[in-house]
């Protein structure tokens, strides 16, 4: 199981959580089935909290910039 989020075209964040198997086939992987749940706000951030150092990237957590074209 991994939760992450999304940026959405509003620039707002939905968390999402996405669980996956590995299914074989004569003892070979065939394919992958994967489930996705949207995930509250409350149960997002607490999951996300509970992420290693390994998975957390510092740049996620600031606000998306937007650049303006001239």
């Amino acid at each position: 199981m991994i939760a992450y989020r999304l940026l959405c075209k509003d620039l707002s964040f939905q968390y999402v959580q996405t669980s996956s198997r590995l299914v074989y086939k004569n003892s070979k992987p065939d394919f992958i089935v994967s489930t996705h749940r949207p995930l509250t706000e409350e149960e997002g951030k607490d999951l996300m909290s509970k992420r290693t150092m390994d998975c957390k990237v510092s740049h996620l957590h600031a606000a998306p910039s937007t650049q303006s074209q001239q």
